[in-house]
């Protein structure tokens, strides 16, 4: 009598969704000369700080804090 409706899930095998993914790394990018927290970029792509860390990590092999040291080390190689 009840109306039976299966749950749409959606599942990321690989990680984030490559808009997220880009999007997240074009912040990360242009804003290397300033504090990043993780709640900001979580904020941008619309998700959970704790849910992105883990799929960030699955996504590109580094923690989100660990990407954007490796990140600010190559900046300052080029600039150097």
């Amino acid at each position: 009598r009840y109306a039976k409706r299966k749950a749409a899930i959606q599942n990321y095998f690989g990680g984030l969704p490559a808009y997220k993914l880009k999007t997240a790394i074009a912040y990360i990018h242009e804003h290397l000369d300033q504090p990043l927290s993780l709640a900001e970029i979580a904020a941008l792509v619309n998700m959970s700080p704790h849910y992105f860390a883990s799929l960030f990590k699955q996504s590109t092999g580094a923690a989100p804090y660990q990407y954007i040291t490796k990140c600010r080390i190559e900046r300052a190689k080029q600039l150097l």
